[in-house]
């Protein structure tokens, strides 16, 4: 049973997932925590946005601000998941570049907002509160990957490019030489009996 199958089974689908959005956001995440089928998580991505995209121009832009960030954040935990790092980066990025002012609203004495001002995540202070980028908070995971992703490249060799002819004689060469060495253990075989 997938998400998308439990959404199309409502009357209406998008007042559904509207309520989710809305009031329960963390279903989702607790949804895959327990069914952890991530590649059904991508598509429920699609779905949703699909669903909310048709509707854009009939919602506050703060709401569907916060449907979307829930809906990219979801995508990020379950491309995490299955290990597609690249394509994490990539979408980041993307996100990042896309909606520089996608924010949330954080005490100044936030603990994990200790680093948000030496970051271009910073978007403006309101009295006791900053006003951060949301994928501020992805920030560690993100590093991890970038790291992972540049120790990955220095590691990657390519194998070396042998003409065919140069392959043959390297053919016959290790033929050659396998053939000579299991003469030696034969001969050695034989000089034991």
């Amino acid at each position: 049973m997938t998400l998308i199958h439990l959404f199309e089974r409502e009357d209406d689908t998008y007042k559904a997932l509207k309520i989710i959005l809305d009031r329960a956001p963390r279903f989702l995440r607790e949804f895959y925590e327990l069914v952890p089928n991530y590649k059904d998580g991508l598509d429920f991505v699609d779905f949703a946005y699909g669903e909310i995209k048709q509707r854009k121009s009939k919602v506050p832009v703060e709401r569907y601000m916060r449907w979307e960030i829930c809906l990219i954040t979801l995508k990020l935990e379950m491309l995490d998941k299955l290990g597609y790092w690249e394509e994490y980066h990539n979408f980041f990025n993307d996100m990042y570049d896309k909606h520089p002012h996608y924010q949330g609203k954080y005490a100044k004495n936030a603990v994990h907002l200790k680093m948000a001002r030496a970051h271009p995540y910073m978007i403006s202070e309101d009295g006791d509160f900053l006003n951060v980028h949301f994928l501020y908070l992805l920030l560690p995971r993100y590093e991890a990957i970038c790291k992972y992703l540049r120790a990955k490249a220095q590691i990657k060799r390519k194998p070396p490019v042998i003409d065919e002819q140069t392959a043959k004689r390297n053919y016959a060469l290790l033929s050659e030489r396998l053939e000579h060495l299991l003469k030696l253990d034969r001969n050695l075989l034989q000089l034991y009996r």
